[in-house]
C-alpha cells in the first residue's frame, strides 16, 4: 500500500491491489473465534422470534514496524453496534483500557523495584467479554459458510 492510511472499509479492501493477502487474512480470525466458541452458525429460521439481527463489518489494516516496513495483514470481524439503541438494546457501556497515567506508574515501580515487565498482546480480547443476553450477527456480504468446515470469502 502507497498511502499513509492504512484501515480500509471491506469496499476498499477489495478495490486494493493486495486484497488476496487481505483476504486470507480473515481466515485466521474466523478460526480463532470459532476455537474460542465465540459464535455458532445458524439459520435465520433458527432465531428467537424477537431476536434483533445487527448486520457485520470488517475492518482492514496493515500492521507495519516502526520503520514504515509492512509486518501483516490484518483483518477482524467485527458486529456493527450502530444499529443499537443504548436502553433498548443494551444498558451499560464498558472497555477495560488503561490510562496512560497507570502505563507511567506501573513503569515507574518497574523501574524502581527492579521488576521485569513484558507486552502482552491478546487477539481477540473482546469477544472473550461474558454477555448476559445473546448477540445474532448477520454474515458480512460475501461471506459463504461451508458445512462443517469454515467459511470462506468470495469477492
Amino acid at each position: 500500500m502507497d498511502n499513509k492510511e492504512d484501515t480500509l472499509t471491506q469496499g476498499q479492501m477489495l478495490h486494493a491491489a493486495d486484497s488476496s493477502a487481505f483476504i486470507q487474512a480473515q481466515t485466521p480470525e474466523i478460526r480463532g473465534l470459532e476455537k474460542m466458541n465465540v459464535f455458532q452458525y445458524c439459520s435465520i429460521s433458527e432465531l428467537p422470534p424477537r431476536a434483533k439481527l445487527l448486520s457485520s463489518i470488517w475492518s482492514y489494516w496493515c500492521k507495519r514496524r516502526p520503520t514504515g516496513e509492512l509486518l501483516k495483514y490484518k483483518a477482524r470481524l467485527c458486529v456493527d453496534g450502530s444499529q443499537q439503541l443504548y436502553g433498548r438494546d443494551f444498558w451499560e457501556t464498558y472497555a477495560p483500557v488503561v490510562t496512560w497515567s497507570t502505563m507511567r506508574l506501573i513503569l515507574l515501580l518497574s523501574t524502581v523495584l527492579n521488576l521485569k515487565s513484558r507486552q502482552v498482546d491478546y487477539t481477540q480480547a473482546f469477544p472473550q467479554a461474558d454477555l448476559t443476553d445473546p448477540v445474532f450477527m448477520r454474515l458480512p456480504q460475501g461471506f459463504i459458510p461451508r458445512w462443517p468446515t469454515y467459511p470462506t470469502y468470495r469477492p
